[in-house]
């Protein structure tokens, strides 16, 4: 098995690539909608990259506590962002506002249940990994279909949009969508530990999806 260090560090790396990267695309151009939406996307991604990074070295529950309400604020915000991301890269936001504002209002109501134990109902005693994992409550299986549907329905998107495009547009659609891929099955690997004792050692590869998109 890999060293658990690994793992701490390549949280660190994440949440760095995620957020200095988010800002240099928006630098580039901070009025472009395309831009504003991957600073989004990217600054889920770096929130839910620190708070694992704090919930696996935190030295009490209370400081865990934070981390893994942190990581999950980023959790939630990622797909409905991401959903917004592909649907502006598509230019598909008329076609699927009634998507992205249901999602809204979904990572509202469950970045909200996080204060609540009806998503995390506790601290387990700590482990090899820190305080990680958690004890989940009654709301944690509704917010896996809420992540899922959104991830597969955004890179079904991409797919379909990838086969009738031509040139630089398809391989762009095509280099997001395996991108796209990469990551959330790699960054969906640490769902795992919640249930099994398996690492997340696809996690490695969620910076590689930040810098290919």
């Amino acid at each position: 098995m890999l060293s658990y260090s690994i793992y701490a560090w390549s949280y660190i790396l994440t949440a760095v690539l995620s957020a200095g990267l988010g800002f240099f695309i928006l630098s580039k151009n901070n009025k472009k909608k395309i831009n504003q939406v991957w600073f989004l996307v990217s600054s889920s991604t770096a929130l839910w990259s620190s708070g694992l990074w704090i919930a696996i070295k935190a030295p009490n529950q209370v400081i865990a506590l934070f981390g893994q309400r942190l990581l999950y604020i980023g959790t939630i915000l990622i797909p409905v962002f991401f959903f917004y991301f592909c649907s502006t890269f598509l230019r598909k936001n008329k076609s699927n506002k009634i998507f992205i504002y249901t999602g809204e209002g979904l990572a509202i109501f469950f970045t909200l249940s996080l204060f609540t134990n009806y998503f995390i109902s506790g601290i387990r005693p700590r482990t090899a990994w820190g305080y990680w994992p958690v004890s989940t409550g009654m709301l944690y299986w509704p917010f896996l279909v809420y992540f899922a549907f959104y991830v597969i329905y955004s890179l079904v998107l991409l797919k379909m949009r990838a086969r009738v495009r031509h040139g630089r547009p398809k391989k762009q659609t095509q280099l997001i969508f395996y991108a796209s891929l990469i990551g959330f099955i790699g960054g969906s690997t640490n769902f795992f530990l919640d249930f099994f004792s398996i690492p997340p050692i696809g996690n490695f590869f969620v910076a590689l999806y930040v810098v290919l998109i």
